[in-house]
């Protein structure tokens, strides 16, 4: 599921329906997308110019393995001339508590990286929250 970015601040009656949205997704094991704009949806006419994509980030959360989806769009977005310079980190949470779990997770997704020839600019291990 591709979801836009929601601001509280400029719509707060939507949180609710926002954040209930995003629980039944994740209920139904869903894979989940948001796509944040700077300029919110003013922007989306707007094409990125290249000396912009040099500066930008896309960054991806790995919460599970999908299958690769996760990996895929954002890597296909990578892909296209305007974003083709922009940074692509990869996030992942740690599936056990002990630091040497997030040494070998943060190898295995490099390899799966590899595999795939996504070139990311960094790969992060988040803890177990």
């Amino acid at each position: 599921m591709l979801m836009g970015y929601h601001q509280m601040q400029q719509n707060p009656n939507l949180t609710s329906e926002y954040f209930e949205s995003l629980l039944k997704a994740f209920e139904a094991n869903l894979g989940v997308g948001i796509l944040r704009l700077p300029g919110g949806e003013k922007t989306r006419q707007e094409q990125p110019t290249e000396s912009d994509s040099k500066t930008k980030t896309i960054d991806v959360w790995w919460l599970y393995d999908d299958g690769g989806l996760t990996l895929l769009i954002p890597y296909l977005i990578h892909t296209r001339k305007e974003y083709s310079k922009c940074k692509l980190r990869v996030f992942a949470l740690a599936e056990g508590e002990e630091g040497s779990d997030a040494v070998q997770r943060r190898q295995n997704l490099l390899s799966l990286l590899q595999k795939f020839r996504i070139d990311a600019s960094d790969v992060i291990i988040i803890p177990s929250i």
